[in-house]
């Protein structure tokens, strides 16, 4: 067995989970100076030893402290290879132990395998393995080779103790003594009470002779009372039994005014309740009645203002709009009228102007013909004439041109103005045929509509029909639920709360399971309900045995009936989960499942009572579903009903059956009789109500499928009025859409028609323009053709004549006149008219596009309706609606009136019939008090005489029938007063002869007997148990002595084997020492242990007087143990115990002890002498810490040396900062520091030489730092 594995994990300088794997070989931890080597092997020491962190100070100091914040808690787990099972108690090859502790040292877990186990467990479990926790001499930490090298002689004794567990040995020892001490204690205290015993036995014998004489007296006073408590226990019994029949006759007289007074109040009770539903439905009633009052007054108000709305819509119809039309028709056709007269105007004069304009032109034509001709005798020959004209033609053909292309251009746009024209008034024709195939689908579109209001109103008209019938269902439904809710609490009154609430929390799971409760209307072929409610539900009893059924039943009348067991299951379930959400929750019920009871067939062994008069079977009274045959057979099978205790006495004997009487009354098959008073108006009331609450419920069921019924109808019907309102959205829809397309058409017309006007008016402006344009071509022609005719004339004009220069003069003359007189004012007035017509035609022009308005709205009126035929439909069908609702509201306020009527007639029938009541009540509450009063007295009275029997019974009893009674009969007195009289001497006798008696003398005479056998007992038995613990203690002494001097023979032998391999020419032993008086026998160390245990023994006998000063005899025959060694190969000898004499002899030898030696010498010795220690008591694995740091070099190989052949079969984890434990390692890791936190990982052996060298250089250069 070996560490495979280690983890550590909070512990000292280890933060971060470590895990360090290690070889079963030797395994070699390197580091610098405080990297956190030593912690390791303190984790490892921690886990397997209580050496270190016993104080909580210690463990928390154990905790990693670093730079970052402290841990709360540590662990180090060790996984141990296991395959040659030495832990046998686990069959795994890895067996895992963990230790886990935090720093406020309330826990601290011990795991093994991953299973949490005690720390006892635990120290057993490392125990077994050889793995010791108290003395763990296996783990060498820095400075026990010094401490051991140090060590004094005592020391070394109290070490070879640990090592060999005499420990054991002394606290068996002390736990001897103590028992010893505490028995000779116990002795002395049973030897003091012994003799007290017996000096009062022989005081109670005298006593006892006494008391005899006090007993005969006292037996004849025992017996004179008994005789006279036996007197007086008869004369109350008969007392007793008078007063009783006189009891028991008044009560019943007073049970018979009690149930009639009971039936009664009951009466009343419910003329009560009467009263009361109908003052409800009064008042229900009078709230409707002013609720439809106020409906009828909001009904007609809105009648009236439906009726103004229509004739205030045909009034304002017919005169606003039609009236508008006219208005706007005479305006236009006025202004029509107008513009017809500007432009006649303006035609007119607009003639003139271009006669004007004409005459104008054929002026300055010859003006310019005689003023060229001026010009020609200008020019010096033709050719210069030619050329002067030639230059004016150019100039003319230029404008000539530039008016042809300017003609073109006018005459293209006219044609594209007549084309756009033809467009136009196609377009027109287009929207005029759309306007009109509109205006008949809007015209269908309305009829439609109509069709669709009238089925609405219709359908209206069903629906209050419905809503009537709802209204008179829901008033018989709501006097029925509250007499359903009457009966429920009723027949809750006969449950017990915690029945109650099962049934409540059932009802609730078939609720969460859309389960039904009971049959309903299921018939027989139909399966079961998972539910069939309770026993009292599912049975039907006549009045007559109602009180005998139930007095059978009992608590099973509430009994739950269920499916099968697996619905139970499920309930049971359900209600297990509502009391773990609410503890507070308190259910009791029982359920019956059918199918599983069925199966037992209860009804197979029942006998026929055809042949017993005044009997019959309870089950053959009952009517059920025959699906729950057996489940009622199993309640109600072995019941009879008989008429009397005789008639069930013989069917007890015959048929072994119990037997119900008519009034309850119980005679079960056991013998037992069961019954007593009932009112039997209270036993009827329990099925009675129930049968009352099955008619009530039935009727409410019946009454809600009529609701359910007509609450369809209602929907159905709200669902047609919901379509016919989608259908009437779609058509309101499709009207809009062709309303929509009508406005568009008509407004496209419009848009049309003032598109046409406004390009006939630009076609007159340009045909306007194109006349002025050819009458310039020609003027501009006429211009050309006279320059031709000069060009072409082959003579030079001289000039102009006398009649052509007047003829120029009139010309000019006429030209100013022409341009400065007369044509200014045409040319204004042709503006002036122009402008004129153009601000008519504006005008025009607006109000058309008010009049097509005009004509849109009034159009869409037509269209509509809707303050046309559509709106005034619907406001008329409001209308009828309205005047519907209002007659339906005057007949339903004459019903409720009527009811009203009707209901203040049986309030006045109830309040009569209670008044009767009450009187009846009064008298029967008188006779009640009357005979209440008897009752109390004759109940007093028979109670008095009761406890008088009582108390005489109790006497009677307290004083037990005397022994002599019969012997001494004769010689007692027989009346009471001489009984009295002799019972009063006898008191006084024993009152002044025997007052001081000691009563208890036998008792107590038998008390002290037995204690005084008892002690002797004991006695002896202290006796026996002192010589045994002193034979113990004896014992044990030897046992000690012989396991210390083996141990001891077997340490020295490895030490002296140790040494020689160490030092192979050297030699070393261990010396055991004694004390001074103890003489040894012989030379080779043989100790003779019989002078000892003699001497044990008498020092045993002469303190067994006084145990307190008993000694450790054995412990001081050994004072220490020396080492010798010798290092020149001295031979082998035996080890030797000395005393104080023999030192001088070995000092004068060829051995040394450990103050004759060097440091590195002691150092070798004291692993010398661990090494046989592990050797003597062997362990699975080995710890050392820096063992060889206090080492010479020529010792230190050979200590790894012996290391490495030890590792061959044993684990080592060394620490070292030599290189010669090195070269013996098979594996090595090494251990650094960052923040505080150490790290360790695995290297090879050349890595940890150079860091074995790195770290002596830092020595070195230490050294010559602080030299």
């Amino acid at each position: 067995m070996y560490i495979k594995e280690v983890r550590i994990k909070g512990f000292k300088t280890y933060r971060d989970e470590t895990v360090i794997t290690f070889d079963p070989g030797c395994n070699c931890i390197v580091g610098l100076n405080g990297s956190g080597k030593s912690n390791i092997l303190a984790a490892i020491q921690f886990l397997f030893s209580d050496t270190i962190g016993n104080v909580p100070a210690e463990r928390k100091a154990l905790l990693h402290e670093g730079a970052s914040s402290a841990v709360s808690e540590a662990s180090i787990e060790i996984l141990l290879d296991n395959t040659s099972r030495r832990l046998s108690m686990y069959d795994e090859n890895i067996v895992s132990l963990k230790r886990v502790f935090n720093s406020t040292c309330q826990k601290e877990e011990w795991i093994i395998a991953g299973k949490h186990i005690s720390k006892k467990d635990f120290e057993s479990v490392l125990e077994s393995c050889g793995i010791s926790r108290s003395n763990p001499y296996f783990i060498v930490r820095q400075g026990k080779v010094t401490e051991l090298a140090t060590m004094s002689d005592a020391a070394r004794l109290r070490l070879l103790r640990e090592i060999a567990g005499t420990r054991t040995y002394d606290e068996r020892r002390e736990e001897s003594m103590r028992l010893l001490l505490e028995t000779e204690t116990r002795k002395t205290r049973v030897d003091t009470v012994f003799s007290d015993i017996q000096k009062r036995i022989e005081t109670l014998k005298e006593e006892q002779k006494e008391f005899r004489a006090y007993v005969n007296l006292d037996k004849r006073k025992r017996a004179l009372e008994y005789l006279l408590v036996e007197l007086e226990w008869e004369e109350a019994s008969k007392a007793e039994q008078e007063y009783f029949e006189k009891l028991e006759k008044t009560e019943k007289n007073l049970g018979a005014v009690d149930e009639e007074y009971l039936v009664i109040e009951t009466k009343r009770t419910k003329e009560e309740e009467l009263r009361k539903i109908l003052e409800g439905e009064i008042s229900i009633l009078k709230t409707e009645k002013k609720h439809i009052q106020n409906k009828i007054v909001e009904a007609s108000g809105a009648v009236k203002k439906l009726e103004l709305e229509i004739i205030e819509y045909e009034k304002n119809y017919k005169s606003t709009v039609l009236t508008q039309e006219k208005e706007s028709k005479r305006v236009i056709e006025e202004l029509e009228t107008e513009v017809a007269r500007k432009r006649r105007s303006l035609e007119l004069i607009k003639e003139s102007y271009n006669n004007m304009m004409r005459e104008k032109e054929i002026l300055q034509q010859q003006e310019s013909f005689l003023l060229s001709k001026q010009l020609e005798q200008n020019y010096s020959n033709i050719e210069e004439r030619n050329n002067a004209l030639q230059n004016k033609l150019n100039q003319h053909k230029r404008s000539q041109k530039q008016l042809e292309e300017n003609l073109f251009t006018i005459r293209s746009s006219l044609e594209f103005k007549n084309k756009e024209l033809e467009s136009l008034d196609k377009n027109l024709n287009k929207w005029q045929k759309l306007e009109k195939k509109s205006r008949e689908e809007l015209d269908s579109i309305a009829i439609e509509l109509h069709k669709v209001n009238e089925e609405k109103y219709s359908i209206i008209e069903e629906k209050h029909g419905v809503e009537k019938v709802l209204f008179n269902i829901n008033n018989k439904l709501k006097p029925l639920l509250t007499l359903i809710m009457e009966k429920e609490k009723s027949i809750e009154k006969h449950i017990k709360p915690s029945i109650r609430k099962g049934i409540s929390l059932i009802h609730e799971y078939c609720k969460a399971e859309s389960s039904p409760w009971g049959f309903g209307n299921s018939s027989s072929n139909e399966d079961l309900p998972l539910i069939c409610g309770t026993l009292l539900e599912n049975i039907h009893v006549d009045d007559i045995y109602a009180i005998a059924v139930e007095a059978a039943a009992g608590r099973n009348l509430h009994t739950i009936i269920v499916k099968n067991q697996e619905v139970a299951a499920k309930v049971i379930e359900y209600l297990n989960s509502n009391r773990l959400k609410d503890e507070s929750i308190d259910y009791s019920l029982i359920l019956s499942p059918v199918e599983e009871i069925s199966k037992m067939n209860f009804g197979k062994n029942r006998k026929n009572l055809d042949g017993i008069d005044g009997a019959i079977k309870m089950i053959d009274v009952l009517s059920f579903d025959e699906r729950l045959r057996s489940t009622i057979e199993q309640v109600f099978g072995k019941f009879a009903i008989v008429e009397n205790f005789e008639v069930a006495k013989k069917i007890v004997e015959t048929y072994n059956m119990s037997c119900v009487t008519l009034d309850g009354d119980e005679w079960d098959n056991k013998g037992c009789i069961r019954g007593g008073y009932r009112y039997n108006l209270e036993s009827e009331n329990l099925f009675t109500q129930s049968e009352e609450l099955k008619t009530l419920l039935r009727e409410r069921d019946s009454l809600i499928k009529e609701k359910d019924v007509a609450e369809s109808n209602f929907r159905s019907l709200e669902e047609s009025i919901n379509n016919i309102e989608r259908k009437k959205e779609q058509i309101l829809y499709s009207k809009e859409q062709v309303s929509s397309d009508i406005s568009k058409a008509t407004e496209m017309i419009h848009l049309t028609e003032s598109r046409m006007r406004n390009i006939e008016s630009t076609i007159n402006k340009i045909s306007q323009e194109e006349e002025k344009l050819v009458a310039n071509l020609d003027i501009n022609q006429g211009y050309i053709t006279e320059i031709f005719k000069e060009m072409s004339s082959k003579t030079l004009s001289k000039g102009l004549n006398y009649k052509e220069e007047l003829k120029l003069k009139e010309l000019i003359n006429s030209l100013r006149e022409l341009s400065h007189e007369k044509f200014p004012p045409i040319e204004e007035e042709v503006h002036r008219i122009t402008n004129s017509l153009e601000e008519s035609e504006i005008r025009l022009n607006s109000l058309l596009q008010e009049y097509y308005q005009l004509q849109e709205e009034t159009n869409e009126r037509n269209q509509n309706r809707s303050f046309s035929t559509e709106n005034l439909s619907d406001i008329k069908s409001t209308l009828r609606e309205e005047k519907s609702k209002l007659k339906r509201l005057n007949e339903r306020i004459d019903e409720i009136s009527d009811r009203i009527k009707k209901v203040d007639d049986e309030i006045k029938s109830c309040e009569d019939k209670q008044e009767n009541f009450r009187i009846t009540e009064s008298n029967l509450l008188d006779q009640q008090k009357q005979l209440q009063g008897e009752v109390e007295c004759l109940r007093s009275k028979y109670e008095h005489y009761r406890h008088m029997k009582s108390i005489a019974t109790q006497e009677k009893v307290c004083l037990g029938y005397p022994d002599n009674l019969s012997f001494t009969i004769n010689n007692l007195p027989s009346t009471k007063v001489a009984i009295f009289e002799e019972l009063e001497k006898v008191k006084e006798q024993l009152n002044t002869e025997f007052h001081t008696v000691n009563k208890k003398v036998i008792s107590e005479l038998d008390h002290f007997i037995r204690e005084y056998t008892d002690l002797s007992e004991r006695h002896n038995e202290l006796n026996t148990a002192m010589t045994s613990i002193q034979t113990l203690v004896e014992t044990l002494d030897i046992q000690k002595e012989k396991t210390l001097l083996k141990i001891f023979e077997e340490i020295n032998f490895y030490f002296n084997q140790v040494f020689k391999e160490l030092i192979p020419n050297g030699d070393a032993k261990l010396v055991l020492k004694v004390s001074s008086q103890d003489k040894l026998e012989n030379s080779n160390s043989n100790i003779n242990l019989s002078s000892d245990r003699q001497a044990n023994q008498k020092r045993t006998k002469k303190n067994l007087s006084g145990l307190k000063d008993v000694d450790n005899s054995s412990e001081s025959t050994f004072i220490g143990i020396g080492m010798r060694v010798s290092f020149q190969g001295v031979p082998n000898s035996s080890p030797r115990i000395s005393n104080g004499s023999n030192l001088a002899q070995n000092k004068m030898s060829s051995y040394y002890s450990l103050n004759q030696l060097s440091g590195g010498q002691k150092t070798l010795v004291a692993l010398a002498l661990l090494f046989a220690v592990h050797r003597a008591d062997p362990a699975p694995l080995y710890l050392l810490d820096e063992i060889d740091a206090a080492l010479d070099d020529q010792y230190r190989l050979s200590v790894a040396t012996l290391i490495q052949k030890q590792a061959l079969s044993t684990q080592f984890i060394i620490t070292t900062f030599r290189p010669q434990f090195i070269d013996i390692a098979d594996k090595f890791f090494q251990v650094s520091q960052v923040n505080r936190s150490s790290l360790v990982k695995e290297i090879n052996k050349q890595q940890a030489l150079e860091l074995l060298q790195e770290q002596l250089q830092q020595q070195k250069v230490l050294e010559i730092t602080e030299g």
